[in-house]
């Protein structure tokens, strides 16, 4: 059994330090395979939204940084929900994010 709230401390700094890697929290639980999914997703997600608000900035002549800026908090959403679903696990109870590959 793990600390719930040392799994959600190691999640939230994964988060700001590893730019987004709120996956590791599930590397603390010994789900390794589960936080090595969600840390991938995490930057990809970052990188890909990264790509459109910087395509649309070269699009729209600066415009589009503004328009497409709200896009930078899916990342920053996702990431929460990962710290409070490794959380969740910590505590026993059922997680809200699916497991994407079998333990």
């Amino acid at each position: 059994d793990k600390e719930p709230g040392m799994a959600a401390a190691i999640a939230l700094i994964g988060a700001l330090i590893g730019m987004g890697a709120a996956g590791i929290g599930y590397m603390y639980l010994g789900k390794v395979k589960k936080g090595i999914v969600y840390v991938v997703g995490s930057w990809l997600s970052y990188f890909v939204i990264m790509g459109i608000v910087m395509i649309g900035q070269l699009v729209t002549f600066g415009f589009g940084f503004f328009c497409c800026m709200p896009l930078l908090l899916v990342p920053f959403i996702f990431n929460i929900v990962i710290v409070y679903d490794v959380y969740l696990e910590a505590k026993g109870e059922k997680a809200i994010l699916p497991d994407l590959v079998n333990e």
